[in-house]
C-alpha cells in the first residue's frame, strides 16, 4: 500500500507534513512521534492498520522531518498541542490518537486539555 504525503496547517501556520494511508472516509488514526524521530517511525504500524479499514496518518511534528520550524522558537508542550489540534479539527472525523514518548504526551495533552471531542481513544506508547 502506498502512502500519499499530505500538508497541515499547524498553530501560528507552521507547516506540518503527515503521510497518509487508506481510503479518506474511513476513521482515521493519527499517529504522532518521539523526540528526535520523523514520521516514518510509524509507517509499518500505520500501513498495517490502514489494511484493515481505517484511515492513518503518521505526521511529523513541528522542528521534525520535513515539517516546519517555529519562527519564534515555540516548542512548549501548548505548541504541539496546538497544532495537533489544528490537525484534528482539519479531518472529518474524530482520532484515535497514538503516540509514543512526546508524541504521546502530546497526545495526553490534546484528551486532557485541548480538544478531547476531536479524540475518539488515546493510545500510550513510552511515554
Amino acid at each position: 500500500m502506498q502512502s500519499q504525503t499530505i500538508e497541515f496547517e499547524g498553530s501560528g501556520g507552521v507547516r506540518l507534513i503527515a503521510d497518509t494511508w487508506g481510503d479518506p472516509k474511513d476513521d482515521p488514526i493519527l499517529f504522532m512521534h518521539g523526540g528526535g524521530q520523523t514520521r516514518h517511525s510509524w509507517g509499518g504500524a500505520a500501513m498495517l492498520l490502514a489494511s484493515k479499514g481505517w484511515r492513518t496518518l503518521s505526521i511529523d511534528l513541528r522542528g521534525h522531518g520535513d515539517s516546519g520550524w517555529s519562527p519564534k522558537g515555540e516548542y512548549e508542550a501548548e505548541h504541539f498541542v496546538a497544532d495537533i489540534n489544528s490537525v484534528l479539527s482539519q479531518l472529518d472525523r474524530t482520532a484515535v490518537l497514538v503516540g509514543a514518548s512526546l508524541g504521546g504526551r502530546t497526545a495526553t495533552f490534546v484528551v486532557g486539555n485541548g480538544a478531547p471531542d476531536l479524540c475518539r481513544a488515546l493510545v500510550l506508547v513510552d511515554i
